[in-house]
């Protein structure tokens, strides 16, 4: 069932227009534009933080506020008691906190903290009441992320978008993935990073899973092409000079395409693999198994540095 977004409280006229624009005709569309970026709330320790890093701390308004001149600019200054510590605060550009808070008042503040100053140019001054671990950045011109986050609550919250799954229960049981739904209101209403996290793990398992079954179907009519006949005797001679032992991980996946080679029809791999675990090195010496076998290889490397730096180690090799 799909549910307009005139029928959801909180978007009038103006943020019906807006939301058109960028091609956001239902909840379900809306649930779709995902959040860009997020912004960490979760409170860090004064005592662990070091000098110029970003902190979020939970404290005391010692003093009342005043607005400063600076040039054409102007901040906001008042002191701050975070545990034992007095701590002076600046915020540029945000003349509305004058009217926003007072004396005595706990707030969550974020920003930068210089240790030798004992001071923080804030970023951000929220009350304890109104905080939110994690805040989605959405970027929609004219619509504040605020706006955005309590649309997202009052969708979720109603009922108000139909969210089909994709994804068997029996891999969703094995491998322990969030249900769609969920998955979608974690990654709009965070409450920690944890929750990004889990989101994401569903998301990257489905696409690798339509992923294999695309690649599954297109085997159901397999072509037909002789075995490549590599030379195990020069792989392994090659795989000796590498300056280090491959992962188990890395065996297995050479293993795995050296099996498809054996074959009598062309075969397709995902190999999938955080940064820096060598998936390149796998693709390197499955290609040169193949220019054993007499036949040319194509290899795409995403940026021309990997491309020239696995050149270099293996131009004595491939011809």
């Amino acid at each position: 069932m799909e549910i307009k977004l005139d029928q959801v409280k909180g978007i009038g006229p103006s943020m019906l227009r807006l939301l058109r624009n960028q091609g956001i005709w239902s909840t379900y569309d809306l649930v779709l534009n995902y959040p860009k970026k997020y912004e960490d709330f979760s409170i860090t320790s004064l005592e662990r933080t070091q000098d110029k890093e970003v902190i979020t701390t939970h404290a005391t308004i010692l003093n009342d506020l005043k607005l400063n001149r600076f040039g054409k600019s102007a901040f906001v200054s008042f002191k701050v008691k975070i545990s034992d510590k007095t701590i002076d605060v600046i915020a540029f550009g945000k003349g509305y906190l004058i009217n926003s808070f007072s004396k005595g008042e706990e707030v969550i503040l974020k920003g930068v903290y210089h240790l030798f100053k004992k001071q923080i140019n804030a970023s951000s001054v929220i009350k304890v009441d109104k905080k939110i671990p994690m805040k989605p950045i959405y970027g929609i011109e004219g619509i504040h992320d605020k706006t955005m986050m309590n649309i997202m609550e009052t969708i979720f919250s109603n009922g108000m978008v139909s969210i089909y799954e994709t994804i068997p229960k029996i891999f969703l049981d094995k491998y322990k993935l969030l249900n769609r739904l969920e998955a979608y209101k974690k990654l709009h209403l965070p409450q920690t990073i944890e929750d990004i996290h889990h989101a994401e793990r569903r998301f990257k398992y489905e696409e690798a899973f339509y992923l294999q079954l695309r690649l599954f179907s297109k085997n159901q009519n397999n072509h037909v092409r002789p075995s490549k006949s590599y030379d195990i005797h020069k792989v392994r001679d090659m795989i000796s000079t590498i300056p280090f032992e491959l992962t188990a991980d890395q065996k297995e996946a050479v293993n795995d395409i050296f099996r498809d080679f054996k074959k009598d029809f062309a075969s397709y791999r995902l190999i999938q693999g955080d940064v820096g675990s060598g998936k390149t090195m796998v693709a390197m010496i499955s290609s040169y198994a193949v220019n054993t076998a007499g036949e040319q290889v194509t290899l795409m490397a995403p940026t021309e540095l990997l491309a020239n730096q696995h050149y270099q180690y293996f131009k004595n090799y491939l011809k």
